[in-house]
């Protein structure tokens, strides 16, 4: 789901080019603690058990893996993924947590519906990483 139009115009070209530097990967990763890392996972809606907050803690204090995600993320395109959408010629189910505070389910399924061939699914309980 895109972000909105204000992030996108005004916001995003100044993050991309701070998420592809280096140094902005490893102060993320400095300062990733116990406290940070159980403060985004909540912020996604989701409940992990402990060992899964665990493994998070590992992935956010590790400079190479911020500043692989930090430069996954600033080359997303979601705006022409979005126009491509009703192309997707493969059927497909969404699934989203109801709890989701990152992307809503209603905001996925307004997007399923510009695709041929499409289910949505909502998780009771769920949050934004559900599939786990």
């Amino acid at each position: 789901v895109p972000p909105p139009f204000a992030y996108a115009w005004y916001v995003a070209p100044f993050v991309n080019v701070v998420a592809r530097s280096g140094p902005l990967a490893r102060l993320a990763s400095a300062a990733a603690g116990s406290s940070l890392t159980r403060s985004v996972l909540s912020s996604t809606g989701s409940r992990l058990p402990d060992h899964q907050v665990e493994l998070y803690q590992a992935l956010f204090t590790s400079s190479e893996r911020c500043n692989a995600v930090l430069t996954m993320m600033s080359n997303w395109d979601l705006p022409s993924l979005v126009k491509e959408l009703p192309r997707v010629a493969v059927p497909l189910t969404l699934v989203g947590g109801e709890g989701d505070q990152w992307v809503p389910c209603a905001e996925t399924e307004a997007l399923a519906a510009c695709m041929p061939d499409v289910t949505s699914v909502r998780i009771a309980g769920g949050g934004h990483l559900v599939h786990e």
